[in-house]
C-alpha cells in the first residue's frame, strides 16, 4: 500500500495571500517606474539615454506580463488546491505540494528579477535626473 503525505490547507493560505499582495505591489511599482521613465524620456534627447529608456520600457513590459502570468497561474493553482482539499479532507496530496513548491520558486525568482531591475533603474535615474 502506497502512503501519500498530506499538508493542511491552512498552511498555504497565508503564503498565497503574501504572493498576491506582492504581485499587486510589483504591478503598482512597475506602473510608477514607467511614469518616472516617461519623465526621463521627455527631458533627455541624448541617444544613450534614449537607448536606456527603451531598455527599461521593454523590461517593464516584460516583467508586467510575467507578473500577470504568475498571478493567473497562482489563481489556477488555488482552484486546484480547493478541489484537492475536497478529495483529501482538508489536506493536500504530495503532487499538489510539489506544484505549490514550484509556484513558490517562480514567485521568488520573479521577485528577485524585479528587484534587480528596480535597483538598476534607480541607479539610472540617479545618474540622469
Amino acid at each position: 500500500m502506497t502512503q501519500t503525505a498530506h499538508t493542511h490547507i491552512s498552511n498555504l493560505s497565508l503564503e498565497h495571500n503574501t504572493w498576491m499582495r506582492g504581485i499587486e505591489f510589483y504591478l503598482d511599482e512597475i506602473k510608477l517606474q514607467s511614469h518616472r521613465l516617461e519623465d526621463v524620456s521627455v527631458r533627455y534627447t541624448n541617444p544613450d539615454v534614449k537607448s536606456q529608456v527603451e531598455h527599461y520600457e521593454n523590461q517593464f513590459k516584460i516583467q508586467k506580463l510575467n507578473v500577470q502570468e504568475l498571478r493567473h497561474d497562482i489563481n489556477v493553482h488555488i482552484k486546484h488546491i480547493e478541489s484537492d482539499v475536497v478529495k483529501h479532507a482538508q489536506h493536500l496530496a504530495t503532487s499538489t505540494m510539489e506544484e505549490h513548491d514550484a509556484m513558490r520558486d517562480r514567485f521568488i525568482t520573479l521577485e528577485k528579477i524585479i528587484n534587480e531591475i528596480r535597483h538598476e533603474f534607480y541607479r539610472f535615474l540617479s545618474a540622469n535626473m
